[in-house]
């Protein structure tokens, strides 16, 4: 191996330690988001948290092959590429798995209308079957024998042009980065027009609007990918590039992680200080604690309040609201004096 590609496998080595970061940090809320839904909350763990959960389980898997790639650019050159592409192909899905559990959150606690309902969760699943799905096979099948793609001297491989795969990750990344924004966006929408101090409304949208930086970073990173049409030079740049989406992907995606899981960690978080507050006192059996904790933002009395919103982030809807796409379309009523 030559110098040049011994400080390249250095730098990049160096650099996963940033990726780390971010998957420590999303491993950490996403535990916290676990506990507080199994023992916490009331609805307990349902098809949101195994959503989450599988897009978790692929990022992670995806960094642990990433950083084995980084490992064996000093001694097989090929098998850091192959290794890289898988990495690359388990992250890619990775982005859209949390994105769905995003999507069901925001409809089970939102209401949004019918169209609305439909595009939020009918979007993601045709941008990862019609967009991710095939992203991902291209980066197999765009050479062939598929193992010539890292080892060409020996297979010899015919491969297509470049810039075939990169339009299309491209297509990809700005539909995940324009879910991301409009997931992040929403809440804010809604939680505008409720009845609430302008403090919890910032507070609230904040909370819930995490997923902006998310879909900042799929920019940046979509604006990296054309440097995958280098492959061509030589097997130390084709594997410099696969390196260096594949961090900001796994970076991304636990952004999106722990964006989802923070506000649904907050019982967590509350149990936390109510214990520092009052440790002489009992708390008594965890399936009350959300009861028991929580403070209506909005004064209005639940029985005559048609939304409420409650300080573990969790909505309350009466039959009688119509949430009617990205407006509330009712009058909350005043409760009797």
């Amino acid at each position: 191996m030559n110098t040049s590609t011994d400080v390249r496998a250095q730098h990049t080595a160096s650099t996963y330690t940033i990726l780390w970061v971010f998957e420590a940090v999303a491993t950490i809320t996403f535990i916290l988001r676990i506990l507080s839904q199994s023992f916490l909350a009331h609805e307990g763990l349902g098809l949101e948290d195994a959503l989450m959960a599988f897009g978790w389980t692929l990022n992670l898997s995806a960094a642990i092959l990433a950083t084995l790639s980084v490992k064996a650019m000093n001694v097989d050159i090929s098998l850091a590429l192959k290794l890289g592409l898988v990495s690359s192909a388990l992250a890619a899905p990775a982005l859209w798995f949390p994105k769905v559990s995003v999507a069901l959150l925001l409809v089970r606690l939102m209401q949004p209308g019918k169209w609305v309902k439909i595009f939020f969760i009918v979007g993601p699943v045709l941008s990862l079957l019609l967009l991710c799905v095939p992203a991902v096979t291209i980066t197999f099948v765009q050479c062939d024998p598929i193992p010539g793609q890292w080892d060409p001297e020996r297979y010899k491989p015919t491969c297509w042009r470049p810039n075939i795969a990169v339009d299309v990750d491209i297509i990809a990344n700005t539909s995940s980065s324009m879910f991301d924004f409009i997931y992040a966006i929403y809440p804010a929408i809604v939680f505008w027009k409720m009845r609430l101090a302008t403090a919890r409304k910032l507070q609230i949208s904040i909370l819930m609007g995490l997923g902006i930086i998310s879909g900042a970073v799929g920019v940046y990173k979509t604006s990296l990918l054309p440097i995958l049409s280098t492959r061509e030079a030589s097997l130390e740049a084709a594997v410099a590039g696969t390196h260096r989406i594949a961090m900001w992907t796994n970076i991304e995606v636990g952004i999106i992680i722990s964006a989802a899981c923070i506000p649904l960690s907050r019982p967590v978080y509350r149990l936390i200080m109510r214990n520092s507050q009052h440790q002489q006192e009992g708390i008594g059996n965890y399936r009350e604690l959300p009861e028991r904790m929580s403070e209506r933002w909005l004064h209005l009395h639940p029985t005559h309040a048609q939304i409420y919103v409650r300080d573990d982030i969790e909505i309350q809807i009466d039959q009688r609201a119509d949430l009617d796409g990205m407006t509330l379309s009712y009058t909350p009523k005043e409760p009797p004096a």
